[in-house]
């Protein structure tokens, strides 16, 4: 936009004279570009069809539709016009009114000339400061989504190598750690609908719940290969071990969390509720604490049911092959009020066909 476009100056009055006079004024002073408009629904179809002046001098009193109706079209119409009203020494009061309603400043008729240019650079010069304020918002409001989309990348770039950490452990987790955050997804997005937790689990919830889900067994990096990858049964002992993975995953999502801005904070929040009670039973025959019911975060109970369906569908070093899908859905059925939370369960048997679904993207084929 050049100098001239953005001094483009609009008169709106009934009389052609009071134009004539303004716009003679306004050109001795150095603006070229200036319109006129009769009335109101002429100054309407100027600015649609040339789009917004960077100011109007408008009349308040004409014949048909008043000025104060186009002052207040203009601002969301035209929110970066700045208005100049004209009236009579008796219609003050409405000016007044005017300047309450947006405009910057008003001319009383008859017009002293000196004063009608005075006005026009005053508010032209307002409205100048007003734009580059506007873009200098702007410029910095890029710059903030920026930085944040960059600590967002940066973000999921770390959660993707924590993740890789329990890959490189055990060959088999990788499509478990993709899968998980699917079926969590499903059950969520279930349970938004169709349990009492609806007003709970938000967008935002959902968001951070997919993120978590894939480091809920990343305190395994802690537990030996020996047992880890031990093909067998394991030894109380041993199990011991394996039980302090949840313990692990949450320091290590607290330890983050200590070198992350309130940004982020949410959701190692999650990560944390979703590392250590993601093998808590709803009747508190889990672990690490033995929590009952709701005293379990609802994150760590929807993994919960998540990764159990996941791990008995899945090939382990124990059991070389799959449980055979209508044997998982059952034990869940079994479950429900026992292992799993009622809703959770509920939410899973009405989603089965979908955790279907989500088994076929995978990278194992089930039996």
């Amino acid at each position: 936009m050049t100098e001239e476009e953005s001094r483009r100056i609009l008169i709106v009055d009934d009389e052609s004279s009071v134009c004539d006079i303004i716009q003679r004024t306004l050109q001795q002073a150095g603006y070229r570009l200036i319109a006129q408009a009769n009335s109101v629904p002429a100054a309407r179809r100027r600015i649609e069809q040339e789009g917004p002046f960077a100011l109007v001098i408008l009349d308040i009193t004409m014949p048909g539709e008043s000025g104060m109706i186009l002052l207040k079209e203009l601002a969301p119409l035209a929110p970066q016009t700045v208005t100049i009203m004209a009236t009579g020494f008796s219609g003050i009061e409405t000016a007044v009114r005017a300047l309450k309603m947006g405009a910057y400043d008003y001319l009383v008729k008859p017009l002293i000339l000196d004063a009608v240019q005075i006005a026009v650079a005053r508010a032209l010069r307002k409205r100048l400061l007003e734009l580059n304020v506007l873009e200098r918002r702007e410029q910095i409001e890029k710059l903030v989504l920026d930085r944040t989309e960059a600590l967002e990348a940066t973000r999921h770039a770390l959660l993707k190598a924590l993740c890789h950490m329990a890959e490189f452990r055990d060959a088999q987790i990788g499509g478990h750690l993709r899968r998980v955050p699917e079926y969590a997804r499903v059950l969520a997005l279930d349970l938004a609908q169709n349990s009492y937790h609806a007003d709970r689990i938000t967008e935002p919830f959902i968001s951070r719940l997919v993120e978590s889900a894939p480091l809920h067994d990343i305190g395994k990096v802690g537990v030996p290969d020996s047992i880890l990858l031990k093909p067998g049964k394991l030894t109380p002992v041993e199990f011991e071990q394996v039980k302090l993975h949840t313990v692990r995953g949450r320091d290590i999502c607290m330890s983050v969390k200590k070198h992350v801005g309130d940004e982020a904070s949410s959701f190692i929040d999650v990560a944390v509720e979703v590392t250590y009670g993601h093998h808590e039973w709803w009747d508190g025959r889990g672990y690490p604490e033995g929590r009952m019911g709701p005293d379990c975060p609802l994150s760590g109970r929807i993994v919960h049911l998540a990764d159990f369906y996941d791990a008995c569908r899945s090939p382990r070093v124990y059991r070389p092959e799959p449980m055979p899908r209508d044997v998982v859905i059952r034990t869940i059925q079994n479950g429900r009020g026992a292992d799993f939370d009622p809703e959770v369960a509920d939410a899973f048997m009405r989603t089965i066909d979908r955790f279907a679904a989500v088994e076929e993207i995978s990278d194992y084929t089930y039996k």
